[in-house]
């Protein structure tokens, strides 16, 4: 405890506003940034703690206000079970699916993105959750 807040030397900025979800595969990790310009930034875990990777913030397509209402960002990030790809859901009214390639270095190429025959529930909030791979 430092000056009354918890602090962890470790600590580090999580590449946007309102980290919401973290995604990890083996060294590899990835965090959603919900508020302000949404995005997805990648670190490498080492024995030292995280170390961001370089160019591997990308925006998601929604600009939302630092501490974004639950219904207009997107709520989770993952890895496929074999580490290759990194999915999140927008949760939006276009209940969008993006996909991305992770290569060898963490970063990502955009290699989908999948709205076709997917929900979008009739109050406006899009998808929750994420989806199985």
């Amino acid at each position: 405890m430092r000056d009354g807040k918890l602090t962890h030397r470790r600590t580090v900025k999580s590449g946007g506003d309102f980290p919401a979800s973290i995604a990890v595969s083996g060294r590899t990790v990835y965090v959603l940034n919900a508020g302000g310009t949404t995005n997805v930034t990648g670190f490498r875990l080492s024995r030292d703690g995280l170390r961001p990777l370089a160019g591997s913030t990308r925006k998601l397509g929604i600009t939302n206000d630092a501490v974004p209402l639950f219904t207009d960002s997107p709520p989770q990030v993952g890895f496929s079970p074999d580490g290759r790809h990194l999915l999140y859901v927008q949760n939006t009214l276009a209940g969008t699916i993006e996909g991305f390639r992770v290569g060898l270095d963490g970063e990502l190429t955009l290699v989908e993105t999948e709205n076709e025959g997917l929900p979008v529930f009739a109050d406006g909030s899009g998808m929750e959750g994420l989806v199985a791979w």
